[in-house]
């Protein structure tokens, strides 16, 4: 296993969807286990930008280097996200319907970036504690970013 995936369905248009999900400033105010440690370029998430941001969990202190990849407002934020020795890609979608915005987030572990021991581990039954992180993660930041936009 190697990919994760966190989606949720939202009655509002992308372009609320997307303020909140590049909102990296709000989210480590909002996020209390979160802390901003840099960022790179205009302020904004666009392709090029760099952010780092430390986590604490239990005794643990986890740093991410996210570096944007992509982004198309209200459609498309593709990152590179570093944890010590995994990469991952991770890529926000968003998808108009009928009844508001589809946000799908997926996780995918980067072969081209992330040490062949670390894969081969990946696949053990006893490291699985690191996709539990991972979703963990991922359910945050969707969760983060759907709760804020519904109070719009």
């Amino acid at each position: 296993m190697t990919t994760v995936t966190v989606g949720s369905d939202l009655a509002v248009e992308p372009s609320a969807v997307w303020r909140r999900l590049v909102d990296v400033d709000r989210l480590v105010v909002e996020d209390h286990d979160l802390d901003l440690v840099d960022v790179e370029g205009r302020g904004d998430l666009h392709p090029g930008a760099r952010v780092v941001v430390s986590r604490r969990h239990d005794r643990r202190l986890s740093t991410y280097d996210i570096r944007v990849l992509d982004a198309v407002p209200e459609r498309l934020l593709a990152l590179a996200v570093t944890a010590g020795r995994e990469s991952w890609l991770v890529e926000a979608r968003l998808r108009t319907h009928e009844h508001g915005t589809e946000l799908l987030v997926t996780a995918q572990l980067d072969p081209d970036a992330t040490p062949g021991s670390v894969i081969r581990g990946l696949a053990r039954p006893l490291d699985i504690g690191l996709y539990h992180e991972v979703t963990e993660l991922l359910e945050r930041w969707v969760r983060h970013t759907t709760a804020r936009t519904a109070m719009c």
